[in-house]
């Protein structure tokens, strides 16, 4: 019971089957005797390390991702909705053979492979299936990246569009389908691993032995402890649910929360590697039946304060909406009225179309733009103006909702 071990499913048909690991599991699974344990080792070694190597085979570092593993698959099924049919979980392959893992270099990648041999995704005429993508996504504008984990008989000459020696010295272990150009890879020494776009390429974990173990374990954790959660990665779009990469677990720091005249803002960030926008932010409002005095408000205006560190600069916007919104909060609810013609050319009530009613909490996500140095960053926090009952029809004076200050800044782990 509990976290994962060693273990096996199924046997071999040999009379000392039962003695050999033939398709190892993230399962705890007991065995007879010492004896047993110790040949179900070896064997698991053998199938990991080249033969001649078993003895290299480290133990210890296997149990780590298996565990990892463990969490992920019970996270999967434990927290995806009745109607989702946990859609990301049945697209996990079984173990990989082992002529396959004999060509991964990369010992804490090739352990996770005789574990799960990555994804298959199948394809859907409603496209769902393209936000299954084990590694999460996200979007803001016109920017869509779902990431997925790729089977082990994918290599890194089979890419076009990264460059030869990127091919030739990484083992790319997850792409981006949709959004494209994002490839997960790591070196052959288990030491970095990096995110590649085209001829660019960027380090998505501090350089370190079993860089991708530490990698896919932070990733694990941050399911487990909410930081990561499905949802919707288009919030408009009901066919894409999947794991959202937005931090959604208020820690003070690059997840906040505050609520203001009954309405709740959970506001969050997310570096964007290799991407000239630099950071993304999600702000998710919705209105608290308990605490809110007005029956419904509309968001009028927004005001960002956006601090870059490093070059010692602040800037200020202010604007009408929210990327082009202006949704009316309701208790369990907004309307998600919408811009369709120039507020400069026509008045409010020409240039605003109502939207539909929808239930939840109403999530935008934008770019906030680069700083001068990632790592040290900034900060972003701002003001949004709402006004009673809706815009053309007020029932009382303007109020403002805080959004807290949250970190703008380069993670040790990328995703």
């Amino acid at each position: 019971k509990g976290p994962a071990n060693i273990g096996e499913e199924g046997s071999d048909a040999t009379p000392l089957g039962f003695m050999v690991v033939s398709r190892p599991s993230s399962q705890l699974i007991r065995t007879c005797s010492w004896r047993v344990a110790f040949a179900r080792f070896l064997s698991l070694a053998r199938r990991l390390e080249k033969a001649n190597n078993y003895r290299q085979f480290q133990g210890k570092l296997f149990i780590d991702i298996a565990n990892a593993w463990y969490v992920l698959e019970q996270w999967l099924i434990n927290n995806s909705p009745q109607e989702s049919r946990q859609d990301i979980y049945n697209t996990l392959r079984g173990p990989a053979d082992s002529e396959v893992l004999a060509r991964i270099p990369a010992r804490s990648l090739r352990y996770s492979y005789g574990l799960r041999d990555g994804q298959d995704i199948p394809w859907d005429e409603d496209q769902r299936s393209l936000y299954w993508g084990l590694f999460g996504g996200f979007s803001a504008y016109n920017v869509l990246i779902v990431t997925r984990f790729l089977h082990a008989g994918v290599t890194s000459s089979q890419f076009s569009d990264i460059s030869e020696e990127a091919a030739d010295q990484n083992y790319i272990f997850a792409r981006s389908l949709i959004g494209g150009g994002r490839r997960f890879a790591v070196d052959a020494n288990d030491y970095e691993v990096c995110i590649l776009t085209g001829l660019n390429s960027e380090l998505a974990v501090q350089p370190g032995p079993h860089a991708f173990a530490r990698w896919f374990i932070e990733f694990t954790r941050r399911l487990s402890s909410g930081v990561y959660k499905l949802g919707y990665i288009v919030p408009d779009d009901d066919a894409s649910f999947g794991i959202v990469l937005f931090p959604d677990e208020p820690d003070g720091d690059f997840c906040v929360e505050a609520i203001t005249h009954g309405i709740a803002v959970r506001a969050s960030a997310l570096y964007c590697a290799s991407n000239h926008n630099g950071f993304a932010y999600s702000i998710r409002l919705r209105m608290l039946p308990d605490n809110s005095p007005y029956a419904s408000a509309q968001l009028e205006s927004r005001t960002w304060t956006i601090v870059d560190i490093a070059a010692n600069d602040t800037r200020r916007v202010h604007g009408q909406g929210v990327i082009g919104k202006f949704p009316v909060l309701t208790a369990g609810g907004f309307r998600d009225d919408y811009q369709f013609a120039d507020l400069a050319m026509l008045p409010f009530r020409q240039a605003v179309r109502l939207g539909v009613q929808r239930q939840g909490t109403f999530v935008y996500q934008s770019f906030s733009g680069s700083m001068r140095d990632p790592q040290v960053g900034g900060t972003f926090e701002g003001v949004l103006t709402f006004v009673p009952n809706e815009i053309l029809h007020p029932s009382g004076p303007k109020f403002s909702v805080r959004v807290p200050r949250f970190t703008l800044r380069r993670s040790n782990f990328i995703y």
